[in-house]
């Protein structure tokens, strides 16, 4: 066996021991009582009306409610009379803007956050949505390797799409050759698009969206996640042992930053902050 070949088994079981690790501390999670934060007691509607492949989002006709009670629509008052008529919101993030979310406690601001990035209203596949809403758990795992865990796990993620793409593309490539043949030995004149059937929007922007995978693949490059993560952890003043001390071992501000570091070594197109200060001293 290579070197190379040896390498990545190494790594591809550390991996599997990592990702049982935090599969098992999930289950510890998972066994405690639900509380009346449960997801499945949102409901959320709306239009996706952004341009396709473009990077800013824009959803209309948005509504959101938690335990049947409405928690994002427009009120206006009617003009000719005191009643209010009530409308769908419009959501709209621009790529490139930081937004604040301002609002009185219990208004629904960590509730529409969380139904964003559960993707209740579907996003394109090239939007991906990264959540700091609490700190890093508290195990065994060492803060560089909580954040390599994450990484990897985005790229298996981004691979799988890719994956996907290409057996979707090859599946339509078969298809339309096939279509076109047996319409060349049928009728004639029944068209004028020879089979393309206005198809040239889905082929551009399926290879717009193959473009952005491979680029973010590239961005995931594994060999060198260790000291990308090591370095987003020395700018969130990690010493090079804190860095390798398990996440049990730290206080909840620093295991706040671990979060932080996910969020800024991932760099998500959109990247959602619920009060991220939470557990943090005046440096941090």
């Amino acid at each position: 066996m290579s070197k190379s070949a040896s390498k990545l088994k190494r790594e591809s079981e550390k991996a599997q021991r990592l990702a049982k690790q935090m599969q098992q501390t999930q289950q510890k999670s998972a066994s405690q009582p639900e509380t009346t934060n449960s997801h499945s007691d949102l409901s959320a509607s709306g239009v996706l009306t952004s341009q396709p492949m473009s990077r800013d989002l824009r959803i209309e006709q948005y509504t959101l409610s938690f335990h049947g009670r409405m928690l994002i629509e427009v009120s206006e008052k009617n003009e000719r009379s005191s009643n209010m008529r009530k409308y769908k919101a419009t959501v709209e993030l621009n790529h490139g803007q930081r937004y604040g979310l301002l609002g009185a406690n219990g208004s629904g601001k960590s509730t529409f956050l969380r139904s964003l990035a559960a993707r209740d209203i579907p996003f394109p596949a090239y939007f991906d949505i990264f959540l700091v809403n609490e700190a890093a758990p508290p195990v065994d795992i060492s803060a560089l390797d909580y954040i390599i865990s994450e990484a990897r796990s985005k790229l298996a993620a981004v691979e799988t799409e890719l994956e996907q793409l290409l057996t979707k593309e090859n599946g339509a490539t078969s298809g339309e050759t096939a279509s076109t043949s047996k319409g060349q030995k049928g009728k004639r004149g029944t068209g004028g698009n020879g089979g393309i059937g206005g198809n040239d929007f889905n082929e551009v922007s399926s290879d717009a969206l193959m473009d952005e995978l491979v680029e973010r693949m590239a961005e995931l490059d594994s060999g060198t996640l260790e000291a990308r993560a090591a370095n987003v952890l020395h700018g969130l003043g990690f010493s090079a042992a804190r860095m390798k001390m398990p996440t049990k071992e730290m206080s909840g501000g620093w295991r706040m930053r671990v979060s932080l570091g996910c969020a800024l070594f991932l760099q998500p197109t959109i990247l959602l902050l619920d009060e991220p200060t939470n557990h943090l001293d005046l440096e941090a």
